[in-house]
């Protein structure tokens, strides 16, 4: 999608770019048709709207972003925190809290 949209808008990407975009769309074809035994493979139709929303979210990012980004950012965050947490509320579901992982989910929370 960003890619599409810079085109559009008359980018052209380099070579690198280009390389880049082809290999994130070779790898989301190859993850789509690799089964794991242990989760349901994904239908194209998911992919295809996983890949159309996380474009349009970093595309509405860099449209939104301006001169100072940070607060687009924490716009993005709260939003995200807020939906996660409707999305709790309403399915409520059950959490199996493991003390001995619980450095690990702080340390992944604090970077993301």
């Amino acid at each position: 999608m960003p890619v599409a949209a810079g085109i559009v808008q008359g980018d052209r990407p380099g070579a690198l770019q280009a390389l880049g975009a082809t290999a994130g769309i070779a790898g989301v074809v190859l993850v789509t048709r690799e089964p794991d035994p242990e989760w349901r493979t994904a239908s194209r139709t998911a992919v295809g709207l996983a890949a159309l929303g996380f474009g349009t979210f970093f595309l509405g990012l860099d449209i939104s972003s301006g001169p100072r980004p940070a607060w687009t950012i924490v716009a993005a965050r709260t939003g995200g925190v807020a939906t996660l947490l409707v999305a709790a509320a309403f399915a409520r579901p059950a959490v199996d809290a493991d003390r001995a992982r619980a450095p690990a989910v702080v340390l992944i929370a604090a970077g993301s």
